[in-house]
């Protein structure tokens, strides 16, 4: 392996799934990127401490179905012991239970094997500008709004909480999915989170945003305000 630059924006990557073709398509995935480098490998999830001390991983690439230890298990586990570190969930196809779990165990992303190399890229380096970018865009009642369906609220939840009709903040929703180009509610909470400062709790916790979003600087999401625009 090449030298790695001494930086604290390269990723020093563990890939952790029990299908070896998975692991060898990672790698050549990720080889030709100048930030990431992939510095151990396992075929399971038991000895992931070791693997994360000896290698000094700063992100972790977590197979959600493995035995004996599956994924979550894995990130619950990692979280406890290292909160510093990026944990990125990966499974064969979208499920939204899945994903939940993931998230709830403390993962930081999560994506499908399918996704565009693009995508992956982005959910092992946490940041992008050009989602920065497309987060300014939206206004402060939006980001509001994402940031509470990113908890996992529900539209009901999120209505009662903004003081607005359950129909609207599915308007809203559709807006934001459409701007940020989020494909579902864990995407979203995927865009949310890469716009946060990492060391802001994880899932569960809550998620503190402050962002000037052309209404104010920052987000009151416990703001009362009226259903009109």
């Amino acid at each position: 392996m090449s030298d790695q630059p001494a930086s604290s924006d390269v990723a020093r990557v563990a890939i952790v799934d029990d299908d070896v073709l998975v692991r060898y398509a990672l790698r050549y995935l990720i080889q030709p990127e100048p930030d990431i480098f992939v510095v151990a490998e396992s075929s399971d999830g038991a000895g992931i401490m070791t693997i994360i001390d000896e290698s000094a991983c700063n992100v972790l690439l977590v197979d959600v179905n493995m035995r004996p230890l599956n994924g979550v298990a894995v990130a619950a586990n990692v979280r406890r012991r290292y909160p510093e570190i990026r944990i990125v969930m990966m499974s064969s196809f979208y499920n939204d239970d899945f994903a939940k779990h993931a998230l709830n165990a403390g993962a930081d992303a999560f994506f499908t094997k399918t996704d565009a190399a693009a995508e992956i890229f982005r959910a092992i380096r946490g940041r992008s500008e050009a989602l920065s970018g497309t987060a300014r865009t939206l206004s402060a009642r939006e980001f509001a709004i994402a940031e509470l369906a990113s908890r996992g609220l529900t539209n009901d939840q999120i209505a009662r909480h903004m003081h607005l009709s359950t129909n609207t903040v599915k308007t809203y929703l559709s807006r934001i999915f459409k701007k940020v180009g989020a494909r579902n509610r864990v995407d979203l909470t995927n865009h949310v989170r890469a716009l946060t400062d990492p060391s802001a709790p994880r899932s569960g916790q809550g998620v503190g945003v402050g962002l000037d979003a052309g209404e104010g600087s920052g987000v009151d999401v416990g703001a009362d305000e009226t259903e009109s625009d």
